[in-house]
């Protein structure tokens, strides 16, 4: 079974901004950039399919928090 990390605890991972090509029905649009969190961290740091998040943008740093009810 899977436990939470402790408060203290960070983790970290080097991943990569890759891109998404969005097409239209006349032309091709610009790529826009994607990021892809999927890995057994969410878990362990208590996130669930079906959960609301918020997500906080910022320069060069974005913060994904779990909504509660």
């Amino acid at each position: 079974m899977w436990k939470p990390f402790p408060l203290s605890a960070i983790m970290n991972k080097v991943m990569t901004v890759s891109y998404l090509t969005k097409s239209g029905k006349t032309r091709d649009l610009a790529s826009v950039p994607k990021i892809v969190i999927a890995n057994k961290s969410l878990l362990q740091s208590d996130f669930s399919i079906g959960d609301k998040i918020l997500v906080e943008y910022y320069p060069s740093k974005i913060i994904i928090k779990k909504q509660t009810k």
